[in-house]
């Protein structure tokens, strides 16, 4: 059988894996700016620990799962996680949270996410030869199966994992696995039915979710267990690599990415295409009742368009998304995507993620941001509030420790700065209240020179026309307080 224990608390996953943690998970010259201790954290590795902990405030069964089985093979012990016990049903939740989350994020990495890429589409035949092989060795090769229904009443990218404990073979093709779901902890009766004939398959569940799930080939996936990785056995990152970059998507709508062929690989119309040659669009899997956004690997050496739209949304449907790139050293964001049915956005981010081209199609006061190391220096700078007509197009760029931000294609408007650097010797800010810039201009800031208190060199291209016009030294500005006076 499978053990009785169940799920993650409902409270936020904000600290159950902490940046300290992160060189466990990843090589530490990736996570810390120098070899030196303290580690100081990258602004990479800083941001993608916030992204992942925000998605798993929204569910934790791809991580429960991984932990049930680890429990399952005797892999993990439950007195490593509190004392004076020896069950897995003895063990409170509160001492294994981390261990779960630990697992649960480790589905946005590459490792996990080009996996997961390559066996969805599989014929089913070869997804039960998997679980069964699994299930009839040692304990440490079963699977864990995760599911991407598309049933009605179930979002276009729900996800959910389960842990298969034991294999029916029904003839004709059908096969019943029954499950333990972490979403229904010490209950019996789950199970997947798998018809390798029609290469469909259908789960019969007990959880307060009207209906059974349902799906083809290309919803369903065997995840080899021995891809996550305990502490100390490292993944890799997804801002590490020279090959490859990462896109996430956070929010409604639907984000797909096209080439100049005009193909698309993402989801189109509730279903998620998969055209561009050397693009995976990954399911990523939050827990039964929570919408989750495909992890997308693409080639560094290849330019895309990035699409964001809301034509398969309700007229009540209005939410801001984001969206973020990694490529090595690099990240680069766009937030406060206000989404609503009329949205047909683009966006057009470098291989590097040193640029940022955003073109909207209606009104918009976005978020920019570029994070990344300079001369074994962190650096995060935002464009707060950057203002872009219907139909224009804003920029933001760096290039060697110099930040341009151009409304060459725009209408101008008024926007914050803000520059956080991290340096052995501490962490510093800087932030510009309330900037305006004029329709068609360029304005830069040498973000490379500032070290990290006093001024920072400010100037402005007027027209865009690659000449210096206004050239300046800022001070970090803070809001000022003001205390009503009172009489006695």
């Amino acid at each position: 059988g499978t053990p009785e224990w169940g799920k993650y608390p409902d409270s936020p996953a904000n600290s159950d894996v902490i940046p300290a943690d992160l060189p466990q998970m990843f090589d530490s010259a990736w996570v810390c700016l120098s070899s030196s201790d303290p580690c100081i954290v990258r602004p990479e590795a800083k941001r993608w620990l916030t992204m992942v902990l925000t998605k798993t405030n929204d569910g934790r069964c791809l991580g429960a799962a991984i932990t049930a089985q680890r429990f399952f093979a005797r892999l993990d012990q439950p007195p490593l996680f509190q004392t004076n016990i020896q069950n897995t049903y003895e063990l409170l939740l509160g001492n294994a949270r981390r261990n779960i989350v630990y697992y649960h994020v480790q589905q946005w990495t590459p490792d996990i996410s080009s996996s997961t890429n390559f066996q969805f589409g599989q014929d089913l035949s070869s997804t039960i030869n998997h679980i069964r092989q699994g299930l009839a060795g040692e304990r440490t090769q079963i699977p864990t199966i995760a599911i991407a229904p598309r049933a009605s009443g179930a979002a276009a990218t729900m996800g959910h994992a389960v842990t298969p404990y034991a294999l029916t073979d029904r003839g004709n093709g059908r096969f019943i696995i029954d499950v333990y779901d972490n979403a229904d902890p010490g209950k019996t009766g789950n199970f997947l039915e798998i018809n390798t004939q029609m290469n469909e398959w259908i789960y019969t569940h007990n959880l307060a979710i009207s209906g059974d799930w349902s799906g083809t080939k290309d919803t369903i996936v065997a995840i080899p267990n021995d891809l996550f990785k305990a502490p100390g056995s490292r993944l890799i990152c997804p801002w590490c690599s020279d090959t490859s970059r990462q896109i996430d998507f956070a929010g409604i709508g639907s984000f797909y990415i096209s080439d100049a062929q005009n193909k698309k690989t993402g989801m189109v119309n509730g279903e998620i295409l998969r055209e561009i040659p050397g693009i995976m669009a990954s399911p990523t899997f939050a827990g039964p009742t929570t919408p989750s956004e495909p992890v997308y690997q693409l080639p560094s050496n290849n330019d895309y368009i990035l699409h964001i739209r809301g034509n398969d949304l309700q007229a009540s449907d209005i939410q801001p998304s984001s969206l973020i790139q990694y490529s090595l050293n690099h990240v680069a964001e766009v937030s406060n995507i206000v989404v609503s049915p009329a949205t047909d956005d683009t966006v057009q981010i470098a291989p590097d993620s040193s640029t940022i081209s955003y073109h909207a199609n209606s009104k918009r006061e976005l978020t920019l941001r570029l994070m990344g190391t300079y001369q074994s220096i962190g650096y995060t700078i935002e464009i707060i509030g950057a203002d872009v007509a219907a139909n224009q197009s804003i920029e933001l760029r760096t290039e060697d420790g110099r930040l341009a931000f151009s409304e060459a294609n725009a209408n101008g408007g008024i926007y914050d700065v803000r520059i956080i650097r991290d340096a052995p010797q501490g962490t510093s800010s800087l932030i510009l209240r309330s900037v305006a810039i004029a329709g068609g201009d360029t304005q830069y800031i040498d973000y490379g020179a500032w070290n990290g208190g006093g001024a920072v060199t400010f100037s402005t291209d007027k027209n865009s026309d690659g000449l210096i016009d206004v050239s300046e030294q800022r001070y970090s500005q803070t809001y000022q307080i003001y205390v009503p006076l009172g009489t006695r």
